[in-house]
């Protein structure tokens, strides 16, 4: 994850060649989830100018920036006073709504987003908690919901927010069962979704 822009263009190059395509879709900045990578990125001579160099030459249609942890719509919030970028991604989950901090910024940086037409693609919706010392029953890094009820309320949830949609968890153990709940979707009002945040003591957030 390189955030100098020579090195940024380079390792845009060796994705291209490896896809054996001539252009992407949409090219995130991954991982920016410190203000200091943010700065890193996008500061004079940064990963962020090398993106828009790429787009200008035909290499990229959209830019993108992604994140993890607790500090990541507060820093997608000031990404954005830096530059258009054309979609977000980042975690929105029902415990992780617990906190206040992360909500808060959540919530306004999906305004934002819908005020500035920026795509919001959403993680970790149907994680219950970090493994912690359990032993690793599936693929992703943090322990999934698995049954499919309480997988629903996640999806429901997630999808609920104004986003433009969520990445399904790549597990092939929980995937049909997202994909049965993304097809069973119901929205939640705002009272449903309190009382859902209001269950969430029983687990732990992923980020603290």
């Amino acid at each position: 994850m390189v955030r100098e822009r020579e090195g940024a263009l380079a390792e845009m190059q060796r994705s291209l060649e490896r896809l054996h395509i001539d252009h992407f879709d949409l090219y995130q900045i991954h991982a920016i989830e410190t203000f200091e990578e943010l700065d890193k990125a996008t500061r004079r001579g940064g990963a962020l100018e090398g993106m828009i160099a790429a787009r200008e030459s035909g290499l990229t249609r959209y830019i993108g920036i992604t994140g993890h942890g607790v500090d990541s719509p507060a820093i997608f919030l000031e990404a954005l006073r830096r530059y258009d970028f054309d979609s977000v991604l980042f975690p929105v989950n029902f415990i992780q709504y617990t906190n206040p901090y992360f909500r808060e910024n959540a919530e306004e940086l999906l305004r934002q987003c819908r005020v500035k037409d920026v795509g919001t693609m959403i993680i970790k919706s149907i994680t219950r908690s970090p493994w912690n010392e359990r032993p690793k029953t599936h693929i992703t890094w943090y322990e999934p919901f698995t049954d499919a009820g309480d997988i629903q309320n996640a999806i429901n949830f997630a999808l609920s927010q104004d986003i433009t949609g969520i990445c399904t968890a790549g597990d092939p153990q929980v995937l049909p069962a997202v994909l049965q709940a993304c097809q069973n979707f119901l929205p939640l009002s705002i009272e449903e979704q309190e009382a859902l945040i209001a269950t969430a003591d029983q687990y732990q957030p992923l980020f603290a």
